[in-house]
């Protein structure tokens, strides 16, 4: 059965850097590419209006309590923006990788990122009853 891609977000309302960073990406580039996804242009005016503030109180926000409150608050705004832009990227792109790209969303088959594991650390090493093992 083959798997189904569609457009999406990849991060939450408290990633603001990385938030603020999709937000810009997914505006310009369906600004860009308008004409592919008819009906959107409000929704993404408002984006790009909410992420121009968004991007204004993450700058000031450090030693400020009120734009880091304003910030905070804005933010599941920004998530219900890009939210809002999801069904009809996914519905004119149907499964399509090439049209979701152009919509500036990343999409549900690329592989997610994994981090480094922690660095093991040995601890002991005891002789095993032969030569070249180990006991437990």
């Amino acid at each position: 059965m083959k798997k189904i891609v569609k457009a999406v977000i990849l991060c939450s309302a408290r990633a603001y850097v990385k938030l603020n960073k999709l937000a810009l990406k997914v505006k310009n580039a369906m600004l860009l590419n308008a004409a592919t996804f008819p009906g959107t242009a409000a929704l993404v005016t408002q984006l790009g209006t909410d992420q121009g503030n968004f991007a204004t109180y993450i700058a000031n926000s450090k030693g400020n309590t009120t734009v880091t409150n304003q910030r905070n608050e804005l933010a599941p705004t920004i998530l219900a923006d890009l939210q809002a832009l999801l069904s009809p990227v996914n519905t004119v792109a149907k499964g399509n990788t090439a049209i979701i790209a152009l919509s500036g969303f990343p999409n549900s088959a690329d592989a997610t990122p994994q981090s480094i594991p922690a660095q093991v650390v040995i601890k002991r090493i005891v002789d095993g009853p032969t030569t070249l093992s180990l006991s437990k």
